[in-house]
Protein backbone atom coordinates (compact mmCIF):
# COMPACT_ATOMS: atom_id res chain seq x y z
CA UNK A 1 0.00 0.00 0.00
CA UNK A 2 1.52 3.45 -1.09
CA UNK A 3 1.72 6.03 1.84
CA UNK A 4 -0.45 7.80 -0.02
CA UNK A 5 -3.24 5.27 -0.25
CA UNK A 6 -2.61 4.79 3.57
CA UNK A 7 -3.51 8.22 4.28
CA UNK A 8 -7.10 8.56 2.61
CA UNK A 9 -7.80 5.33 4.26
CA UNK A 10 -6.64 7.09 7.34
CA UNK A 11 -9.19 10.27 6.79
CA UNK A 12 -11.93 7.48 5.93
CA UNK A 13 -12.00 6.08 9.45
CA UNK A 14 -15.22 6.13 11.01
CA UNK A 15 -13.43 8.03 14.06
CA UNK A 16 -12.27 11.03 11.71
CA UNK A 17 -14.93 10.45 9.11
CA UNK A 18 -16.79 13.66 9.74
CA UNK A 19 -14.34 15.67 11.74
CA UNK A 20 -14.16 18.35 9.10
CA UNK A 21 -10.70 19.75 10.51
CA UNK A 22 -9.41 16.65 10.66
CA UNK A 23 -10.34 16.11 7.32
CA UNK A 24 -8.40 19.00 6.00
CA UNK A 25 -5.52 17.35 7.76
CA UNK A 26 -5.72 14.56 5.60
CA UNK A 27 -6.04 16.39 2.70
CA UNK A 28 -3.32 18.68 2.95
CA UNK A 29 -1.14 15.60 3.87
CA UNK A 30 -1.80 13.43 0.61
CA UNK A 31 -1.53 16.84 -1.67
CA UNK A 32 1.62 17.37 0.12
CA UNK A 33 3.10 13.63 -0.11
CA UNK A 34 2.02 13.63 -3.96
CA UNK A 35 3.84 16.93 -4.71
CA UNK A 36 6.57 16.11 -2.83
CA UNK A 37 6.64 12.57 -4.32
CA UNK A 38 6.49 14.51 -7.92
CA UNK A 39 9.37 16.77 -6.94
CA UNK A 40 11.86 13.72 -6.04
CA UNK A 41 10.81 12.24 -9.75
CA UNK A 42 11.55 15.77 -11.32
CA UNK A 43 15.13 15.54 -9.25
CA UNK A 44 15.86 11.93 -10.01
CA UNK A 45 14.90 12.17 -13.86
CA UNK A 46 17.07 15.39 -14.21
CA UNK A 47 19.84 13.84 -12.37
CA UNK A 48 19.37 10.79 -14.43
CA UNK A 49 19.89 12.75 -17.96
CA UNK A 50 23.32 14.23 -16.57
CA UNK A 51 25.01 10.86 -15.88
Amino acid sequence: MRVSESIIEAGSHPSVKDVDYIQLIIRHADRQFNENLKWLQDIRDAIAEHI
